[in-house]
């Protein structure tokens, strides 16, 4: 795992340094509105690649079918939905949920690519070719990190923000793809009915189970759209960039190192008790961090229109360390519980609704419902992390 680590969390760790680095200057060029509407588009564009994918992806490891078959028959599926999704949204291009159709279709090509970009790097770390993974973990934030700081939009009046982000992944998607050209086949439909239905555990529990949690994930976000306004929202989006990048780098890359121990199952246990080691710990001192870092730092880097930043980061950071401990291991419920991690999104969503409907009602303030919304589903991302160490326990012995 050694291999694993080294590559896929420092590769990890470097783009996160990228994205933070470059907030101060994007907070300078961009207005909060802008912040805001990027990050409600980014909520629909990831909803867009799980419905493109169907999750199959994530039966890569464990599948019956070769890893190989399974990776083209997912590609396959991405871009037969793709079409469909290209077909609706040139039928109702007037239907423009954000603002204009050039947006629309920015989220179909990002939604495309990163779900090509998921299935292959799922596909790359079967192989266990980190080193690639490393690269293409890398190459998505500098292209969205380069266009926004030195690029004018080309194609206006699309949002710059989602213009580069879907830029950056389209490029991720296509290198992984071109590096795994000798493992590209032409399945025929008798073979992708086969794998919708051996895998009919992904599109049946994974993908409303991702979409409740990406949903959830972004509920504060969406909320404080529908409650206060953009403005705000962009507030939260910066928030989340700061405090979730540890889980980006951490749980993210820690949950992928736990994934390769997967098919060596007497690995699992010794595997988990690490990553939870390094995840606890890591959520301690980020909180701690934050907690005792004065609030004009913030104002100072972030630069004039962002006062109050601190007291959101500080209930954002919260709940991005409990993200952070169950993100660590969610490969195990994703590949062997999939039932029970779409019962604990789904707790994740009502807990978000619940909260966006106690503010609602009681008229509370926006610190009122972040610190409402956090602490309901912090008992659930504890939850989840227990449930897979059980997991782990089982699967070792």
């Amino acid at each position: 795992m050694k291999s694993a680590t080294l590559n896929i969390l420092g590769s990890n760790i470097v783009s996160q340094l990228l994205i933070i680095a470059s907030t101060p200057l994007l907070t300078r060029i961009y207005s909060q509105s802008e912040f805001g509407l990027f990050g409600v588009a980014t909520a629909i564009a990831i909803v867009l690649s799980l419905f493109m994918s169907l999750r199959l992806e994530h039966s890569i490891h464990v599948s019956v079918l070769s890893a190989k078959h399974l990776y083209n028959v997912c590609l396959y599926t991405i871009f037969g939905v793709t079409l469909v999704a290209i077909a609706l949204l040139a039928i109702f291009s007037e239907l423009s949920a954000l603002s204009n159709s050039q947006n629309n279709w920015l989220i179909v090509l990002f939604g495309l690519s990163l779900a090509v970009n998921s299935a292959s790097v799922l596909h790359l770390n079967f192989q266990r070719r980190f080193r690639t993974i490393a690269i293409l973990n890398l190459l998505i934030p500098t292209v969205f990190i380069a266009g926004t700081l030195t690029v004018e939009t080309p194609w206006e009046p699309a949002n710059p923000l989602l213009f580069w982000q879907a830029i950056a992944y389209a490029a991720s998607a296509c290198l992984s793809v071109l590096v795994q050209r000798s493992s590209l086949i032409k399945p025929s439909i008798r073979d992708v009915l086969k794998a919708l239905k051996l895998e009919r555990g992904n599109w049946q529990y994974l993908v409303p189970s991702s979409i409740l949690s990406i949903l959830s994930l972004n509920m504060s976000v969406i909320g404080a759209t529908a409650l206060f306004d953009t403005s705000v929202a962009g507030l939260i989006v910066i928030a989340q960039r700061i405090a979730r990048a540890p889980v980006s780098v951490i749980g993210n890359g820690l949950n992928e190192v736990l994934r390769a121990s997967i098919p060596n199952r007497s690995h699992i246990l010794s595997t988990f008790r690490i990553i939870a080691s390094i995840s606890i710990g890591m959520a301690l001192a980020m909180t701690s961090f934050v907690y005792l870092t004065p609030e004009k730092i913030y104002s100072f880097i972030l630069g004039e229109g962002w006062d109050g930043i601190k007291s959101v980061l500080i209930i954002t950071i919260i709940g991005a360390s409990l993200q952070l401990i169950g993100t660590s291991v969610i490969s195990l419920l994703t590949s062997f519980k999939k039932r029970t991690d779409l019962q604990i999104n789904f707790c994740l969503f009502v807990c978000g609704a619940f909260a966006l409907l106690a503010t609602k009602m009681f008229k509370l303030d926006i610190y009122a419902y972040l610190w409402l919304h956090t602490l309901l589903i912090a008992s659930i991302y504890l939850t989840g992390f227990m449930i897979a160490y059980r997991i782990a326990k089982d699967e070792t012995k």
